[in-house]
């Protein structure tokens, strides 16, 4: 499989790109066996806002996508993501994953996530998945008593959250 698009924002890069609202990231493949690759990766504090969309359009055959969103929220800050992933119907035997996971810290972080497939073709294969959560107790409470203070095991938990999907695009590259 040639790879013709890898793309990993981290949360530095995603302060300067989609900060406040953006234009839409647009990705088309239109080769035969091509994949895309995008990772994204939102720190969000006090009251910062990130508003933007990805939409990947497949209209080659045996074409593959793969669109991971990450956020990590605390103060009042929100994520507001459209991702469309869209199989062409001559694009038989594609392929597209898309997510958008969370992790909110505070009462006052907020998220909404719009993950949507157009799938036109009969042979293809769509997944999408989104999540909304916080931090488990129990989790916390076990680092914490590995002598681990209360903000240290918040921001470890937060930074391996961030890296969760960086071994999926590691697995598709092998």
């Amino acid at each position: 499989m040639t790879k013709n698009f890898s793309l990993i924002i981290t949360p530095e890069e995603a302060k300067k790109l989609f900060l406040h609202k953006s234009e839409p990231i647009i990705v088309k493949l239109d080769k035969p066996d091509t994949l895309a690759e995008i990772l994204v990766m939102i720190k969000g504090e006090k009251d910062q806002k990130y508003d933007f969309a990805i939409t990947v359009i497949h209209s080659a055959p045996h074409t593959k996508s793969r669109i991971y969103v990450r956020s990590v929220l605390e103060g009042s800050s929100s994520v507001n993501f459209a991702g469309t992933a869209r199989i062409n119907e001559e694009a038989d035997f594609s392929d597209t994953d898309l997510s958008h996971h969370t992790l909110l810290l505070s009462e006052n972080s907020k998220t909404n996530t719009l993950p949507a497939m157009e799938i036109i073709s009969n042979t293809a294969k769509g997944n999408h998945a989104a999540t909304i959560g916080r931090i488990n107790e129990e989790i916390l409470f076990y680092i914490e008593s590995r002598g681990i203070n209360e903000l240290q095991a918040k921001k470890l938990i937060a930074k391996n959250f961030l890296k969760a999907d960086i071994s999926k695009l590691e697995t598709l590259k092998k």
